[in-house]
């Protein structure tokens, strides 16, 4: 699977859809925006709002806050964040990463926003060390006329 947006992710940021959970827009510079290392061992299913819990189990390391995010700083509709640090990974191999908006506080309603494989270094293989992501100097995520 390439890097793409959830569905729940993209409706959001218009606003929601017909027969979805409407959320919240998800605001990337001020809301709770989050990411985890992903176990792809669970299916990525991007058409269904999953319930976040299920996500975290398949994931290697606990759920990060970003820290010093950015909106268009980078560049015009560019998403970046600071460095984060997943401390003593273990389990499965990381092929991907879940980034989500923990604006409700409650892992059944967090809309997913995307899921990235394309990031240089994965898949890795966890060996109990810490596992720095660190986001490229083009950012993190773009938003594309299509």
């Amino acid at each position: 699977m390439a890097d793409t947006w959830y569905d729940e992710g993209r409706n959001g940021i218009l606003g929601g859809a017909a027969g979805q959970a409407v959320h919240a827009q998800p605001e990337l510079f001020t809301n709770d925006i989050r990411v985890n290392l992903r176990d792809t061992a669970l299916a990525v299913n991007v058409a269904t709002q999953i319930d976040l819990a299920d996500v975290v189990a398949a994931h290697e390391g606990t759920h990060s806050a970003l820290t010093s995010k950015t909106v268009g700083t980078v560049a015009v509709g560019v998403f970046d964040h600071a460095d984060e640090v997943f401390t003593a990974v273990t389990g499965a191999t990381v092929e991907g990463l879940d980034y989500y908006d923990f604006q409700t506080a409650v892992t059944t309603t967090s809309p997913m926003l995307w899921h990235i494989d394309g990031w240089t270094g994965l898949p890795l293989t966890p060996n109990g060390g810490d596992v720095t992501l660190a986001p490229a100097a083009g950012g993190v995520y773009s938003l594309n006329a299509t």
